[in-house]
């Protein structure tokens, strides 16, 4: 079996794999905010750094609604199947 095709035994694999990077880019978006010294405004390249992993982490938050609403809504419909 190829783990990277779908199948009904890795259905779960596309949410780990958006938590996860969710994970790293609020990790990395701490990082970046930790590097700004405390009381200073931020450099203009950090700002512009944070706003990029902000939409990468608002999009990845949208992808998992919409998959959360799909697995529901299959849940629903395979108990009357």
């Amino acid at each position: 079996m190829n783990f990277f095709e779908p199948d009904e035994s890795n259905t779960g694999v596309t949410p780990i794999q958006i938590g996860l990077r969710t994970g790293m880019l609020a990790s990395g978006m701490g990082k970046i905010v930790r590097s700004i010294a405390p009381g200073a405004p931020p450099p203009p390249d950090k700002i512009s750094q944070i706003e990029g992993i902000k939409k990468q982490i608002r999009i990845a938050g949208r992808a998992n609604a919409v998959l959360v609403i799909v697995a529901v809504g299959s849940m629903a419909i395979a108990r009357y199947v």
